[in-house]
């Protein structure tokens, strides 16, 4: 009976003690300045300015279905090797060379500042010379950005969108 009467005394106080809180701090002391302009608390993630200090953590993030072997940053453009894998025949493969070079397009200009051109190399390195299987291009455009923007609301088939804002060069290892 004591415990029950505890826990009860327990419970109004801290009741009680949340009350007169939230009366003397008010809500928008916990949230300077959002609150009051009606402004989300959580939002979008400023662009970072990739160097070849950020360029892994960079990639990490990104879900990739091919590997990448070389990276080069030089005069705000990105330069991305990716190896083929070794079994290639299953068309799946060759969509997710497109969503992979979508996937890097998009994180490029989205989540950076600096990055003006991204070039994307697909090669298979099984041979004694690497054959290139596609190669992408894409610059940094005012239409390419509007669509950026667009894609976030919907999703845009990968090859309509890399054949309308990127050049695309199929390699003799396309058609192997």
């Amino acid at each position: 009976m004591k415990v029950a009467r505890g826990l009860i005394i327990a419970l109004l106080l801290s009741v009680g003690l949340g009350t007169a809180l939230n009366a003397w701090l008010p809500i928008d002391s916990l949230y300077p300045g959002q609150r009051a302009l009606g402004q989300p608390v959580f939002q979008a993630i400023k662009p970072v300015e990739l160097d070849h200090m950020l360029i892994v953590p960079f990639l990490k993030q990104i879900p990739l279905n091919y590997e990448y072997k070389r990276v080069k940053i030089k005069n705000n453009e990105l330069f991305i090797d990716l190896v083929w894998p070794e079994d290639v025949p299953d068309k799946r493969k060759y969509d997710a060379v497109y969503m992979d070079a979508w996937q890097l397009i998009v994180s490029a200009f989205t989540q950076t500042s600096n990055m003006d051109q991204v070039f994307l190399r697909f090669l298979d390195q099984n041979s004694p010379e690497p054959d290139l299987i596609l190669a992408v291009s894409c610059e940094r455009t005012e239409a390419l950005m509007t669509e950026l923007a667009k894609t976030e609301e919907q999703t845009v088939p990968t090859e309509e969108f890399l054949n309308q804002f990127a050049h695309l060069v199929y390699g003799t290892g396309w058609r192997k």
